[in-house]
């Protein structure tokens, strides 16, 4: 496998389950297609398979047809998909490659009012009791959507696109919205403690970047940007990227506007090529002290701290250039 196709595999490897190098052509990983099993979040069954300079993307259960690593990628994060694109092939060879937009799938975001807000539910309800025991602010308690049996409902948008309903289960709709209050996109989160897949991510139109908090954002003010929408919930000016690249849609901006701020991993490789892919590009990032021993800003508030708190460490502990890089080296 060549270097430009790793870097951006380890890019997007967080989000694929299982994920383990098996040797420098081979990797492994739950399918991100067909979840590989319902019945085991243990089983891995699709592979990256480098052969003769050629790498493409095969699983043993689903054996979905998408062939080599570009496309794979393009499936995967079709931010990072042109990202890859304008590293490998430059600027001046951008119109030799087509970059054909995904066809929007129609559908009709007046179905969210079929569903109930977390504002209009009892206080006895379980999609309630679990809002409130992650202390999400309840400013967006009406924002965010009881929603039940979640496969049944995205079919009755998108038909067919879950094959089968079975193992469908309630879970908490938070819908992405762009800059004219329309839905592109949204996630659906398990409340289940022992849920082997906790979130679902839905997207109604691939051609708009999947950043949560677009119909909030003051472009004029300074951004936050984390990677969860639970989590961006807690700061102020916050938008979060869905597991995407933090970065990549923030280019046109002025970079010292942003602060870049991943979750509190220090012993993982990928998410400090990740900090190290921000701080090359010259945004500032949050290197978290190791006093924080919490993984992700929700979890710092269930462990008692203000947000009034997380944005002080968050202040103290940004950092860019080669400061940045000397913190994370440690």
């Amino acid at each position: 496998m060549d270097y430009l196709e790793e870097k951006y595999l380890s890019f997007v490897s967080g989000r694929l389950r299982n994920f383990k190098r098996k040797s420098s052509n081979l990797y492994n990983f739950s399918c991100p297609f067909c979840n590989d099993s319902n019945k085991s979040a243990k089983k891995a069954r699709a592979y990256i398979i480098s052969k003769n300079n050629t790498s493409f993307f095969y699983c043993h259960k689903c054996n979905a047809p998408v062939g080599n690593f570009t496309n794979f990628l393009k499936q995967i994060d079709y931010s990072l998909f042109l990202e890859f694109l304008q590293e490998k092939f430059g600027k001046e060879k951008k119109s030799d490659f087509e970059v054909v937009t995904p066809t929007f799938k129609s559908y009709n975001a007046d179905r969210l009012n079929d569903l109930f807000p977390v504002t209009e539910l009892s206080d006895f309800d379980a999609m309630k009791i679990y809002v409130k025991s992650r202390k999400i602010p309840e400013e967006y308690h009406s924002r965010i959507y009881s929603c039940p049996n979640f496969k049944k409902f995205t079919n009755s948008i998108i038909p067919n696109k879950f094959e089968t309903l079975e193992y469908d289960e309630d879970r908490l709709l938070i819908p992405f919205f762009d800059e004219n209050k329309k839905m592109f996109a949204y996630t659906g989160r398990s409340i289940k403690a022992n849920s082997k897949l906790r979130y679902v991510n839905i997207v109604l139109d691939e051609s708009k970047p999947k950043i949560f908090g677009l119909d909030k954002w003051n472009k004029n003010e300074h951004t936050n940007v984390v990677e969860g929408p639970i989590d961006s919930m807690f700061l102020p000016n916050c938008i979060a990227t869905s597991g995407g690249s933090l970065i990549s849609n923030f280019r046109k901006f002025d970079k010292e506007q942003f602060t870049i701020i991943y979750d509190n991993e220090p012993d993982s490789l990928t998410t400090k090529e990740k900090i190290k892919k921000a701080i090359a590009e010259g945004f500032p990032v949050c290197v978290w002290p190791k006093t924080v021993r919490q993984k992700d800003i929700n979890s710092m508030v269930l462990s008692g701290m203000t947000s009034e708190k997380i944005i002080e460490i968050i202040k103290d502990n940004t950092f860019k250039g080669l400061e940045a890089f000397l913190k994370i080296s440690f």
